[in-house]
């Protein structure tokens, strides 16, 4: 049993946010993109969530977003994350 629960990929929600975001900064739904890089949208909707793993959407979907590849995309989020939280450091100690 505890095999099946590790063996769960689990939700980045960093990533996942970073995507959202970048989807619509680019006026993208996950719809279109599912659409152009031709899977189903539940899938796409999966694979961002982290919950399913498929290396080919995960690459075309990285360079619908403008990287080469899913690497280099989970990088740029790990970076985006990393600067939202600066800010709100910045914040809250302006705040204090």
């Amino acid at each position: 049993m505890a095999a099946s629960a590790s063996a769960t990929p689990r939700i980045k929600v960093v990533q996942y946010s970073f995507i959202c975001y970048r989807l619509a900064a680019r006026g993208l739904s996950q719809a279109d993109v599912a659409r152009a890089i031709g899977c189903a949208p539940e899938t796409l909707n999966l694979v961002i969530q982290g919950k399913r793993s498929s290396s080919r959407v995960q690459d075309a979907l990285a360079m619908v977003l403008g990287y080469r590849n899913w690497t280099e995309l989970d990088r740029a989020a790990a970076y985006w994350d990393w600067n939202v939280r600066s800010l709100e450091r910045g914040w809250e100690v302006a705040n204090a």
